[in-house]
């Protein structure tokens, strides 16, 4: 049975890949990965939005038009492949800014998870985020060994 206009149009996901962190910090599948995620999201009749190395929380903010898309949507979804962590007991996903030395580091550039379960809440029905981290801090020993993701 087709998909109506509607249907298909009430459906949104944001992939985010983010594979170019600098040195040994890098992810070379991430990019892919969240690509390939993209065309089954497509292929689903979801409207897609393709974000690779997401750079940073603010200025141009692929989340901010998410969030003005979900106030439309029926079923909304974010897919997140890149580096992980976690600072003031919140999971966050870490932009591709550089090095993250502190935990302060992370609550000045990392976007909390909170943050996208809120866009989400946003559609009518449904709203998931499938969170591919890696769970360590590559760039430094001084966070807390107990800086990886927390359970959710």
């Amino acid at each position: 049975m087709p998909r109506s206009a509607k249907a298909e149009a009430a459906r949104i996901a944001l992939l985010i890949g983010n594979s170019d962190y600098s040195g040994e910090a890098a992810l070379p599948n991430a990019a892919s990965d969240a690509s390939l995620m993209e065309s089954v999201f497509a292929d689903l009749g979801f409207k897609t939005y393709f974000v690779q190395d997401l750079i940073a929380r603010t200025g141009s903010d692929p989340l901010q038009a998410l969030e003005e898309a979900a106030i439309r949507a029926d079923i909304a979804v974010i897919y997140y492949t890149g580096h992980g962590m976690a600072a003031d007991g919140q999971n966050c996903l870490i932009p591709v800014v550089g090095a993250v030395g502190s935990e302060q580091d992370v609550r000045d550039t990392a976007v909390p998870i909170s943050r996208l379960l809120s866009i989400l809440a946003k559609a009518s029905y449904f709203g998931m985020v499938l969170f591919n981290a890696c769970r360590t801090n590559p760039w430094s020993q001084q966070i807390e060994r107990d800086s990886g993701l927390r359970g959710i």
